[in-house]
């Protein structure tokens, strides 16, 4: 029909394996004669492009032929070793060639094959290769930028009793403390830096579509669920500090959140010590503790913060390995969780409807069920 088609490529869509098999070994098959080295690698690639993408998506097993014609092993060997050439230019990428680092082909085996691909030897030293030219530096680099915001929000926050119990960032400069400032200014910077990205990305259209979900596209950026850890953790960081909040705060009911400004901790808690001396009770005998909206988001942003030490544990091979089962397990518990709130809503729903004590209304039927389900004590509301 006048159509250009590689044979390859017609063997591949023909189902004929054996014969597409046969013309990988072929062309990546290293031959010399009295004039030169014949080696179809190079040709191999130029005339196909998308090699790696039509093999990973309709037949992965010439994956394997095609990593095993990118080397060459000596027939001579140095005590237990042998010398083996890698000729991996084509799979380690062109930055001038694949604007996109997700269409590289490194890229393209990473989403589109499986676990075994990487245990081959040509994509352990293509890895190998990017870790030590730039993954581990800008590996490093972004978990020292964490680091410092942890250990400023730690010395702030934790070992500073009384600036952790009554100072917080107010609106002005004057009341916050250089500690605060700095995080303030580190968590701009960064928050700037994730909503450029995104922004470039939407511009480029590197868009893409979640796990999750079938309808929505976000930008790739978006879909690393550290990216979005991080980028939580900072805003809440920059935010909190223009939250006025002097811990005095106490509303009538237990566990409320507040930002307004009150009397102070201490002189609360004085006040309560003395009317309970002079009624002769016990002043912590059902206390009720009350926790400011500031504080509350503090304590969430370190939370975060510590939970993205986790990856550090990527400099370990064992470790890594743990935290990548660790990954499928939280994955899996989400998804129990999401279906677990899903009946909770349904039962509250139906039982706030009856109107029958204790579930007269919708938040209290769902305290309700959520106490009787984890087998807490019933709540104390007024």
């Amino acid at each position: 029909n006048g159509l250009a088609i590689s044979p390859l490529y017609w063997a591949i869509d023909d189902g004929k394996l054996t014969i597409a098999e046969f013309i990988l070994g072929d062309l990546l098959t290293i031959r010399v004669d009295m004039k030169r080295y014949y080696y179809g690698r190079q040709e191999l690639f130029e005339y196909h492009s998308d090699l790696l993408q039509e093999l990973a998506s309709k037949c992965p097993k010439l994956v394997q032929v095609v990593l095993d014609g990118l080397m060459w092993h000596s027939k001579e060997k140095s005590g237990r070793k042998v010398r083996v050439n890698y000729y991996i230019a084509d799979l380690y990428g062109d930055p001038s060639k694949n604007a996109d680092v997700w269409t590289s082909p490194l890229a393209v085996l990473a989403r589109m094959c499986d676990n075994e691909t990487f245990t081959h030897p040509a994509s352990k030293k293509v890895l190998e290769l990017k870790w030590q030219r730039f993954g581990l530096k800008g590996f490093l680099l972004n978990e020292l930028i964490f680091a410092v915001i942890l250990t400023l929000f730690l010395l702030e926050h934790l070992f500073d009793i009384h600036q952790a119990a009554c100072a917080t960032g107010v609106k002005g400069l004057a009341s916050s403390s250089h500690v605060e400032i700095a995080l303030t200014a580190i968590s701009g910077l960064i928050v700037a830096f994730h909503l450029f990205m995104c922004m470039i990305q939407i511009y480029t259209g590197k868009m893409v579509t979640p796990e999750w979900t079938t309808v929505i596209k976000v930008p790739r950026h978006l879909t690393n669920p550290w990216n979005i850890l991080r980028l939580v953790s900072v805003v809440l960081i920059f935010i909190v500090y223009f939250i006025e909040d002097h811990c005095g705060d106490h509303s009538s009911r237990r566990g409320h959140l507040s930002g307004r400004e009150g009397p102070s901790l201490d002189a609360l808690r004085q006040a309560k010590e003395h009317e309970a001396h002079e009624a002769g009770v016990d002043a912590m005998a059902g206390e009720d503790f009350e926790v400011s909206g500031p504080l509350a988001i503090k304590a969430v942003v370190v939370l975060l913060i510590w939970s993205q030490m986790v990856q550090l544990t990527m400099l370990s091979h064992r470790m890594a390995a743990f935290t990548y089962s660790l990954g499928y397990m939280a994955r899996d518990l989400f998804h129990t969780f999401a279906m677990v709130t899903v009946l909770l809503l349904a039962f509250a729903s139906a039982l706030s409807i009856l109107r029958e004590p204790p579930y007269d209304s919708f938040g209290l039927t769902i305290t309700a069920l959520l106490n009787s389900g984890l087998n807490l004590e019933e709540p104390h509301i007024e």
